[in-house]
């Protein structure tokens, strides 16, 4: 139950930026889309996919490390989730 609203607290924390950054990106990709259209320029719609798909791979791989580092804070979790030398070094009781 901890886990789940964990999650679900730092889903929105990364979803509500990502989701400015993807609206800022449109409006200033359909303006360059239509100055490129004009000039007869190649299409950037492959090149804009795979970097969309980039950066959301390595957002979701920091969303997921950031999930299991937050886990180690709950005392309920930490001698599951977090390593013994993790538990030494913050001074938490083993």
């Amino acid at each position: 139950m901890i886990q789940g609203a964990l999650f679900k607290q730092i889903a929105i924390y990364f979803l509500l930026p990502l989701a400015l950054a993807v609206v800022h990106s449109i409006v200033g990709l359909v303006i360059i889309n239509q100055f490129l259209h004009a000039m007869h320029m190649i299409s950037t719609l492959p090149y804009i996919l795979i970097t969309a798909g980039i950066v959301l791979v390595i957002y979701g791989i920091y969303l997921i490390a950031t999930y299991f580092g937050c886990r180690c804070m709950s005392p309920k979790y930490r001698k599951k989730a977090c390593g013994p030398r993790l538990r030494q070094h913050r001074g938490a009781p083993v």
